[in-house]
């Protein structure tokens, strides 16, 4: 039962996506490396919700309750320590997604699955030094990650059926369409095809 959402990296995508998460009713936690990209991130979200209230399609109730489901953290120990589904939304750079992946498998729960939001590294780049292949899987959000619908999903050739499959509902439950990719194809779908 995934109940408890963790984002690491604050910037317009994880913010987005934490976002979607929030609005369904998860409890949510971003992490990144600094207060103040923490603080922007904040404003961002409220900025975003009130957009949506501005349109019609949110209520003040309903933006309250879901900028009560987002707590920020610096530490990433405490950002993912109670995380059901982690989500990597840090800088495209391997060396950073490497040595994030070493620290996370020294301080998340045991049966939590890992995400990458990532649309440039194949899923087994990402893992070549990390040991938990078996609950590792893209999730790729696109821009804006709180409106477009479509999510890339891309499993490792080690990931567990049921990491998928939970993956997929979580992705149906807070109102997006993923698509999953049984292979690893260079761009995904998305960046490769012209979708009408």
């Amino acid at each position: 039962m995934i109940k408890n959402i963790a984002i690491i990296g604050s910037g317009v995508m994880g913010s987005g996506i934490a976002q979607s998460f929030a609005v369904s009713g998860y409890f949510v936690t971003i992490n990144d490396i600094k207060e103040e990209f923490l603080s922007k991130a904040q404003d961002r979200i409220s900025e975003n919700l009130s957009l949506l209230i501005e349109e019609g399609a949110m209520t003040e109730q309903e933006m309250q309750g879901a900028l009560s489901n987002i707590t920020y953290k610096v530490d990433l120990k405490e950002a993912v320590r109670d995380a059901d589904f982690i989500i990597e939304a840090i800088p495209e750079v391997i060396e950073l997604k490497l040595d994030l992946y070493q620290q996370l498998e020294q301080i998340m729960k045991e049966d939590a699955i890992i995400a990458s939001n990532t649309s440039t590294f194949p899923i087994s780049r990402l893992m070549e030094t990390a040991s938990f292949a078996d609950r590792m899987i893209i999730a790729h959000f696109f821009n804006p990650g709180h409106l477009v619908p479509l999510v890339e999903i891309v499993q490792h050739n080690e990931t567990k059926p049921e990491v998928v499959e939970a993956t997929l509902d979580l992705i149906r439950k807070i109102g997006k369409s993923p698509i999953l990719l049984k292979k690893e194809i260079a761009g995904f779908i998305a960046n490769v095809c012209k979708l009408p």
